[in-house]
Parts: C-alpha cells; structure tokens; sequence
C-alpha cells in the first residue's frame, strides 16, 4: 500500500472521529489495523509504535491478553521483511518487547546469515 494513500486515510478517518465521534467508526478502525504493513521506510520501532497506536482504536474494550496478541500478530504479519516475520510469530513472544527484539534479531540474522 502506498504510504502517501494509507496517510490520506487515516487523516479522512480521524476527521470522521472528531465529527462524529469513534464509536461509529469501529469498522473502519478494524479494517485499518488488520490491513497495516510497515512502511518501506518505516523503523521496526516506529512500526511497532504504529501497530500500538491502533491497536488501542481497534481494540480498546476487549481483555488486554488479547489486544496483546492481536498487536504481536499484526506486527509480526504485517513487518516488511515476511520472513523474519514468519520466523518471530513461530517463537510465540510474550510481549511486544520480545516481538521487536526478535524481529530485529531475525531481519538481521536473515540479512547477514
């Protein structure tokens, strides 16, 4: 996806929360968090800050456990590098933490091994 297109998106999203409020935006914050890729020129940490982000839209009501991992899986599927992705998802990490340390190891590992 196009980052300048996902950009524009969200912008027309937020501009709908503020006009009428988030609740009946539920769907669209759905459809956002389970379509979110890490940009080409994105960091490991900004996207796994950006998974976070909406997340907490997405799944604000839910039990924590499971907002936990649904965030670790989308950042694990949705990382550039599908590889390495694929490769932390199989070592079940227990918190975003190990997420982005494992994803970092596994980029590298890959890049380099």
């Amino acid at each position: 996806m196009d980052r300048e297109v996902e950009l524009n998106y969200l912008e027309v999203v937020k501009r709908l929360e503020r006009r009428f409020g988030y609740r009946d935006l539920t769907e669209a914050a759905r459809v956002t968090f389970s379509s979110a890729r890490q940009g080409d020129d994105e960091s490991v940490d900004d996207w796994a800050d950006r998974v976070l982000t909406l997340e907490g839209k997405e799944y604000r009501d839910l039990p924590e456990a499971y907002m936990l991992q649904e965030s670790i899986l989308r950042f694990c599927m949705g990382a550039r590098d599908k590889e390495a992705g694929e490769l932390v998802i199989y070592q079940r990490p227990a918190s975003i933490e190990q997420a982005i340390d494992k994803l970092k190891s596994a980029v590298h590992g890959i890049m380099y091994g």
